[in-house]
């Protein structure tokens, strides 16, 4: 937003590019649990993967077909928000 609300749009949507496929995955993934039901969780898993990815490549596609957006921020903010992701997860102390 410093530069210009295009570069605000840009960064706005590389985030949420990462953000919406994880929580879909993260819905999916989870939503079984308990050694009983063992096949359905690795399956939700495998399931939740394949549609974050696909909901990755799509968004990505349609932000820089439909929208326009700058490159730099976009990835920038994707990047950023992969990286506190997994600085997040390293820093959980329940594992």
């Amino acid at each position: 937003m410093i530069f210009d609300t295009h570069y605000g749009l840009s960064a706005l949507m590389g985030g949420l590019i990462c953000v919406v496929p994880n929580s879909v995955f993260a819905l999916l993934a989870f939503r079984y649990s308990g050694a009983s039901q063992n096949e359905q969780v690795v399956r939700s898993f495998s399931q939740g993967s394949k549609l974050k990815l696909a909901l990755t490549i799509i968004l990505g596609v349609m932000a820089f077909n439909w929208l326009k957006l700058e490159p730099l921020p976009l990835f920038g903010t994707f990047i950023a928000a992969t990286i506190a992701q997994w600085i997040a997860l390293a820093t959980l102390k329940e594992f």
